[in-house]
């Protein structure tokens, strides 16, 4: 549930993002054009597009930083079952060489 919240808070901010940068390249050709929007004002629409790209980016990412986690996790675990198997299959073989003797 989490994972889909995140993935549409992403998507929206995505598109606010799309629409925040398309508005500061409109007013950046009026400026170029000679009419004269505030450069504070196309500023401020940059920074805008900038920061919704950055929120959708991290929301993006959360979902991968805990599956990454549960990776780690996974291998931790694949680690001391590999380690342990390893110890059985020396015990065998040092039971079935010590029936030899």
């Amino acid at each position: 549930m989490a994972r889909r919240a995140s993935e549409i808070i992403g998507i929206v901010f995505f598109v606010i993002a799309i629409i925040t940068a398309l508005i500061a390249v409109i007013l950046l050709l009026i400026k170029i054009f000679g009419n004269s929007p505030d450069i504070v004002t196309i500023l401020l629409w940059i920074v805008a597009s900038f920061v919704a790209m950055q929120i959708a980016v991290f929301s993006m990412l959360f979902p991968i930083r805990g599956s990454l986690g549960r990776l780690e996790e996974f291998k931790e675990h694949s680690r001391e079952f590999q380690k342990q198997t390893i110890r059985e299959i020396r015990g065998i073989k040092e039971g079935i060489l010590g029936m030899k003797k």
